[in-house]
């Protein structure tokens, strides 16, 4: 679910008339995993959502290692960044 901080900010008419204004601005969000959704919720700020996105956004994938599950589904096991990789 998201969350919105409100936040009091001067508004200027045409006449030059100024009105305090309300606006709503976007913090965050609230997430729970479907498990655990009566037990726990988490926030994640807007800065933290950014640094995220920017680091998934940025990352370089050279290679990613998949085995199969003792289902037989496929799961990542690691992950090879270039930061990490030293190439041929």
């Amino acid at each position: 679910m998201h969350s919105f901080e409100d936040h009091i900010e001067p508004v200027e008419q045409e006449d030059g008339t100024i009105l305090d204004g309300l606006r709503y601005l976007f913090n965050g969000v609230f997430i729970a995993s479907e498990h655990e959704r009566y037990k726990h919720v988490y926030f994640f700020s807007l800065d933290v959502l950014t640094t995220i996105c920017r680091k998934i956004a940025t990352e370089d994938i050279v290679g990613v290692d998949m085995r199969g599950d003792k289902d037989g589904q496929m799961q990542i096991t690691s992950v090879i960044s270039s930061t990490d990789w030293n190439g041929p």
